[in-house]
């Protein structure tokens, strides 16, 4: 039975196939559009877990170093080569117009890896060069000492018949 106004023309009535077909396609539309978000945030997701696995896949130490080493650089330009300057990598201990790291111990490296690491952030295994600094150098590994069986490289080497510190000092007996 179809419905008409006064005038006879035939009123407009909504069949309820043409609002399930509507709804039907509008739901597609939006499903669609939620799929590419996901898609989309799925994507972005996945290069963001790739960084962090290229950044995790790279050693501590090495992600270390690259940052101590940076640090090194900022110091060179903020200071010069002025002693009257020290800054510092965060982690490393000043004293007396040095600048020491300390290892954490873990993993065992021998000595010439342990070298190559120094240079590498542009410092050297540590010469002692009296009585005050070593002792500060006892009192600053002593904690860690404490905590495992720690091991730490100091720069001196057999050289010939003698002791030879890497900086290219010969050893002092009385040390």
């Amino acid at each position: 039975m179809e419905r008409t106004d006064k005038s006879g023309k035939k009123l407009w009535r909504p069949s309820w196939k043409g609002v399930i077909i509507t709804l039907f396609v509008g739901s597609i539309i939006i499903l669609i559009r939620i799929i590419e978000a996901l898609v989309y945030k799925g994507q972005s997701l996945e290069n963001e877990n790739r960084q962090l696995r290229m950044n995790c896949t790279q050693p501590s130490t090495a992600y270390q170093r690259d940052q101590e080493k940076k640090m090194m650089d900022l110091r060179e330009k903020i200071c010069g080569n002025t002693s009257e300057c020290m800054v510092c990598p965060g982690g490393w201990l000043w004293d007396r117009e040095n600048c020491y790291y300390i290892s954490s111990g873990r993993g065992y490296r021998t000595w010439n890896e342990s070298r190559e690491v120094c240079e590498g952030m542009r410092a050297h295994l540590l010469v002692i060069e009296d009585r005050e600094q070593q002792e500060c150098i006892n009192r600053s590994v002593r904690g860690q000492a404490e905590q495992a069986v720690a091991r730490f490289w100091i720069g001196l080497y057999r050289d010939g018949d003698g002791w030879k510190w890497v900086d290219g000092h010969l050893y002092n007996t009385s040390l």
